[in-house]
């Protein structure tokens, strides 16, 4: 009798964290977008200042913020990457 209320909480369990695995992804996914959502912020109010100093000084070597501009958006479209990667392995690994 034991053994079968040991299976059924471990069934419970099992049922349980499948239930709270999509929640958990999306969290995850969430937080993945705002920790971007920061660097792409971070990244244009640093290109900001960086185009009013330019404009103060009448040198004309601009140019890097356009770089960092890509490479922000770079490491956007990576971590967009790596959560289709992960809902792609949570839909596989639920069926």
């Amino acid at each position: 009798m034991q053994l079968l209320d040991e299976l059924l909480a471990s069934y419970d369990d099992a049922k349980n964290e499948e239930r709270d695995r999509p929640d958990e992804a999306q969290r995850e996914a969430e937080r993945i977008e705002a920790l971007g959502k920061n660097v792409c912020d971070e990244a244009l109010q640093s290109l900001g200042k960086r185009k009013a100093s330019d404009n103060q000084d009448t040198s004309g070597g601009g140019g890097g913020g356009s770089k960092l501009l890509k490479i922000v958006s770079m490491m956007k479209e990576d971590d967009k990457a790596e959560l289709e990667f992960r809902k792609f392995q949570y839909i596989k690994k639920g069926t």
